[in-house]
């Protein structure tokens, strides 16, 4: 996970914290780490999203959740890249490329 998807979960679950309370925000938790268990038993779940950035996907977190992770497999690994709100514009928050710890500096 990138340091920016790691920001966009940390305030995900702030956010659910504060406007639904601890229980929510828990079962959302737990919405997004079964689809992060899942994606990376197959990244093949996920929609190719060549038309954002070469090599993404996206997967829809649940019937119940308004969030898409963006991810990218790079050898045997599942980045996941960010976390954005379905209302989001996904092309202003994605990055231009690199990430996997910066192309390992």
């Amino acid at each position: 996970m990138t340091p920016q998807a790691r920001s966009d979960l940390k305030n995900i679950l702030k956010y659910t914290q504060k406007t639904w309370g601890s229980e929510q925000r828990e079962r959302y938790k737990k919405l997004l780490n079964d689809a992060f268990t899942k994606i990376a038993a197959n990244p093949a779940r996920g929609f190719p999203r060549e038309e954002l950035r070469p090599g993404y996907y996206s997967y829809h977190v649940g019937s119940h959740g308004r969030h898409y992770i963006f991810y990218r497999v790079l050898d045997d690994t599942v980045e996941v890249v960010r976390i954005l709100h379905d209302s989001m514009d996904i092309r202003q928050h994605l990055p231009e490329q690199a990430t996997q710890q910066e192309e390992e500096n």
